[in-house]
């Protein structure tokens, strides 16, 4: 037999190994996908998350009750409507620094 048609049978066998094997890891990969996002949505599709209950934030009392005013009126409270409402004593305040400061010390982990 020719050298040439050795290589060509091995060449085709090579394709046709590797062309099978991709064909074998795009199914299992897929199935795999398919279970983890099975999963998500079981984590995720939770009543609680639907009914929006995970969806709060911390407020402190006086814009609770700016929000739920303003909710009453038939409206929408935005962020700045409360910043500019709030006294001048707002925990957004840009800090103002008086220089440089040094920290000095020894670290010493444990």
């Amino acid at each position: 037999m020719p050298f040439k048609y050795i290589i060509v049978i091995v060449g085709a066998s090579l394709f046709f190994l590797l062309f099978t094997l991709y064909i074998i890891l795009s199914v299992r990969g897929k199935k795999r996908e398919a279970l983890r996002k099975e999963e998500m949505e079981k984590m995720y599709c939770d009543k609680n998350l639907t009914t929006m209950e995970y969806d709060c934030a911390v407020y402190d009392e006086e814009t609770e009750k700016l929000i739920r005013d303003k909710q009453a009126e038939g409206g929408q409270l935005t962020i700045d409507e409360v910043m500019a409402s709030s006294s001048d004593d707002n925990v957004f305040q840009t800090v103002e620094k008086e220089g440089l400061e040094e920290i000095t010390g020894n670290y010493k982990p444990e």
